[in-house]
């Protein structure tokens, strides 16, 4: 049953990256559904779950917009291995610790990104840290806005059961 959540999750991450990238036609989104998704899944569930879902959101990332396969994997797997460790170890189901995850996650993003184009020898887009604030606020705010959403929909399922 978590699998088909997570199938659902990504197939609606995905509609919103298509919906962000061909109908709206921004060239650089203002928020990421992917981020948002990892960072959501790392903070509810355990790393080793964790680890296998930034994985598969990367993946599907780096086939939908046809970059350099795999840097968004890594990337993705990343931040949700990293994110699950911090959430065992502090509590980051409170809005202020959402928001400021999700800065820091997208901020990480934009370094491990950098980070990897030089060590492969590809010139990056300095472009990335130009955007990168805006990028920050969509993503923590639309984050907070679907951690909500979730909340309520989990909420409401266990109150109405018998």
């Amino acid at each position: 049953m978590k699998l088909v959540k997570i199938i659902i999750a990504l197939a609606c991450a995905l509609g919103a990256d298509i919906f962000l990238n061909k109908l709206a036609s921004f060239q650089n989104p203002f928020f990421d559904p992917y981020m948002i998704l990892v960072v959501y899944f790392a903070t509810t569930s355990k790393p080793v779950s964790s680890l296998f879902i930034g994985s598969a959101a990367g993946l599907v990332q780096d086939v939908w917009r046809e970059l350099i396969f795999g840097l968004n994997g890594f990337k993705k797997t990343l931040i949700g291995y990293l994110v699950a460790v911090l959430s065992s170890v502090f509590d980051l189901t409170g809005v202020c610790a959402r928001f400021v995850i999700l800065l820091a996650a997208t901020l990480l993003d934009a370094c491990v990104e950098a980070g990897l184009m030089i060590l492969l020898g590809k010139g990056f887009d300095a472009a990335i840290f130009i955007s990168m604030g805006v990028r920050m606020l969509g993503n923590a705010l639309f984050g907070i806005i679907f951690f909500t959403v979730m909340a309520q929909i989990i909420k409401r399922r266990y109150s109405e059961a018998p």
